[in-house]
C-alpha cells in the first residue's frame, strides 16, 4: 500500500503542478498575468468538492461511460485553455486549465484514498502520499528555477515548446480514453522503446507528466500528439509576430 500511495500520488499530482509550474512562465517575455495562488487554490478545491458529489451520477452518464467521457472534455479543455493562454496570455484561461486538471487529477486521488482508507492503511497511505508529494515538490522546483535561467537568457521559445508538448500529451490521452471505451477504433502500436525507456520506470513516468512520453505509442495516439503540437507551434509562431509588429509599430510611434 506504500508503494502503490507513492505512485498515485506522483501520477496525481505532477502533472498538475508541472502544468501550474509551465503555465506560471508562459507570458512571452512579456509581464503578462500571473495566476494567484489562493484564489485559484480555493476554485480548485470547490469544482473538485462538486465533482465529487455528482461523480456517481455522472458515471451512469453516457451507458456508465459518464466519467471516461468527461475526463476527455477535460483533456481537450485543457489543451484548448494552453491554446487560448498562447493567444492571449490573459489569467482566466490559465486558471481555467488549472481548475480542469484539478478536477481530473484530484478527483482520482480522493476517490484512491477514500476507497482504501478505511482498510486499515491509514499510515501506508499517509506516508506514500508524503515521499509521492516530496519527489513532486523537488521536481517542480527544479523545473522552476530551470524555466526561469532559460527565460533570463532570452530562451522563452523553451519554455513554450515544453508547455506545447505538455498540453498536446493531453490531447494523445484522450484519444487513447476514447478508444479505451470504444468511443474510436483501436489502433496498432507504432514502435517499441521499452527496451530503451519504460514509461513505467522513475525517468520515464517523469517524462510522461512532463512531455506525455509513451513507449509503445499507437498511429492514434501519435498522430492526435503531433497535431496538437503543430497547431501548438503555429499559434505560438503568430503570437510571437504579432508581438513583433506592436514593437515595431511602437518604435515607429516613438520616433
Amino acid at each position: 500500500m506504500l508503494l502503490n500511495s507513492v505512485i498515485i500520488s506522483i501520477n496525481q499530482f505532477l502533472p498538475l503542478a508541472l502544468l501550474w509550474v509551465l503555465l506560471h512562465h508562459s507570458d512571452f517575455g512579456q509581464s503578462g498575468e500571473k495566476l494567484p495562488f489562493l484564489q485559484t487554490l480555493i476554485t480548485c478545491a470547490l469544482a473538485c468538492a462538486v465533482f465529487l458529489g455528482f461523480a456517481d451520477t455522472i458515471s451512469q452518464w453516457f451507458d456508465y461511460k459518464g466519467l471516461e467521457m468527461l475526463k476527455i472534455l477535460f483533456l481537450l479543455g485543457i489543451y484548448g485553455s494552453v491554446i487560448a493562454v498562447f493567444c492571449s496570455a490573459r489569467r482566466v484561461y490559465k486558471q481555467i486549465a488549472i481548475v480542469l486538471a484539478s478536477v481530473m487529477y484530484l478527483s482520482h486521488f480522493v476517490m484512491y484514498v477514500s476507497s482504501y482508507w478505511q482498510l486499515d492503511t491509514k499510515q501506508g497511505i499517509m506516508i506514500g502520499t508524503i515521499l509521492g508529494l516530496g519527489i513532486c515538490l523537488s521536481f517542480c522546483t527544479l523545473l522552476f528555477f530551470t524555466l526561469s535561467w532559460f527565460k533570463a537568457h532570452g530562451a522563452t521559445a523553451i519554455v513554450l515548446a515544453l508547455l506545447s508538448a505538455h498540453s498536446a500529451s493531453k490531447v494523445a490521452n484522450a484519444i487513447d480514453l476514447a478508444a479505451q471505451i470504444d468511443i474510436l477504433p483501436s489502433s496498432e502500436t507504432v514502435f517499441d522503446l521499452r527496451f530503451w525507456l519504460d514509461e513505467y520506470g522513475i525517468t520515464g513516468r517523469l517524462l510522461k507528466a512532463l512531455l506525455g512520453y509513451e513507449a509503445t505509442p499507437s498511429y492514434a495516439n501519435l498522430v492526435a500528439f503531433t497535431s496538437a503540437l503543430m497547431i501548438a507551434a503555429v499559434v505560438i509562431i503568430w503570437r510571437m509576430r504579432l508581438d513583433e509588429q506592436k514593437v515595431v509599430k511602437g518604435g515607429e510611434h516613438g520616433l
